[in-house]
């Protein structure tokens, strides 16, 4: 009788997150504050407003845009 092969393991990667890489600082109460409240006004996320800003630094160093949200 052939023997069952494991089941191969489910990822708990969400989809969106395939292919990507995390980049992390750390910051002031203050400024998650600022962030959160402007995210909250412009009805977007933290994600977005970060990826805006990567955007604006990576222009103002001659590099292309990654327009990554």
């Amino acid at each position: 009788m052939p023997i069952a092969s494991p089941a191969a393991p489910k990822s708990t990667k969400a989809k969106a997150r395939i292919g990507k890489k995390a980049v992390v600082g750390y910051f002031s109460q203050e400024m998650s504050e600022t962030l959160h409240a402007i995210a909250q006004q412009e009805k977007t996320r933290i994600q977005a407003l970060l990826g805006e800003s990567i955007d604006m630094l990576l222009t103002s160093r001659g590099h292309e845009p990654r327009r990554e949200r």
